[in-house]
């Protein structure tokens, strides 16, 4: 794995922004354009998520990425207000991988 040029780190950053913003919106179609492969019963269990909260802030503040042959790993902290109650923060792994669309995320682990 190496790392990214300033220019890959800028789009890998926009992804997980992105998802970041789809989560705080409420927004299924923002979420699966950054996670295409959300199968149906995954897409299911984040309307029901959605629908659980009135109000949801996510800041995600990303550690490190490496790049290797199109894919991508991304350590972050991931720190979120549920309803005004701030949650305790918590690790993420994000893998990410490149098409011809661009970066997308293909799994996200702790």
């Amino acid at each position: 794995m190496t790392l990214p040029t300033p220019a890959a780190k800028a789009l890998i950053q926009r992804v997980i922004e992105d998802y970041a913003r789809a989560i705080a919106n409420k927004d299924v179609g923002l979420f699966k354009s950054v996670m295409p492969n959300l199968s149906a019963a995954d897409e299911k269990r984040l309307q029901q998520f959605f629908k659980a909260f009135k109000s949801h802030q996510v800041v995600i503040a990303i550690l490190d990425v490496r790049i290797n042959n199109g894919q991508a790993v991304v350590h972050a902290v991931r720190r979120d207000k549920i309803e005004g109650r701030t949650v305790p923060e918590t690790p993420q792994t994000f893998r990410l991988v490149q098409g011809p669309g661009g970066w997308t995320i293909d799994s996200i682990g702790q």
